[in-house]
């Protein structure tokens, strides 16, 4: 499989430019994951010894939002904003009175937000880890 759809600009920690637009049929919603350029274990047909490309590591997910002819503005998965609720004990040590012992409910608003991205901060124009997405990943379309 020829990689021809890559990250080419990183314009914030939520949001990608990659290489291919409608000339590679990509179309706005369409999901791709980020897979490392030289990640992985290289993948070598048996009977052929030709180099079919790399078991990259799986870096993150994007949805093409603006597709135009020869490149695409990727965005990060955006998370709808929900209640998350929880339920602590009561530290009983810091408590002097006895009926105040149990558990006590939280309720916390996480606001609607784009997903993160892992990107390298030094590449974004507009870290060192493995995972972290740098100009020249490759996309991958999983829908």
């Amino acid at each position: 499989m020829e990689k021809k759809l890559r990250i080419i600009k990183i314009l914030d920690n939520n949001t990608l430019i990659g290489k291919g637009g409608t000339d590679e049929d990509i179309t706005q919603g369409s999901k791709f994951t980020i897979v490392g350029k030289n990640d992985g274990e290289e993948i070598i047909d048996p009977e052929t010894k030709e180099s079919l490309g790399f078991l990259g590591l799986e870096k993150g997910t994007v949805v093409a939002d603006q597709v135009e002819e020869h490149f695409t503005v990727y965005k990060s998965q955006f998370i709808e904003e929900k209640n998350k609720y929880s339920r602590l004990a009561r530290n009983s040590s810091l408590l002097s009175s006895a009926s105040m012992h149990g558990l006590i409910d939280i309720n916390e608003k996480i606001p609607a937000h784009y997903q993160r991205l892992n990107v390298n901060l030094d590449e974004i124009t507009g870290s060192n880890e493995e995972s972290t997405i740098k100009i020249g990943d490759y996309l991958r379309q999983i829908d």
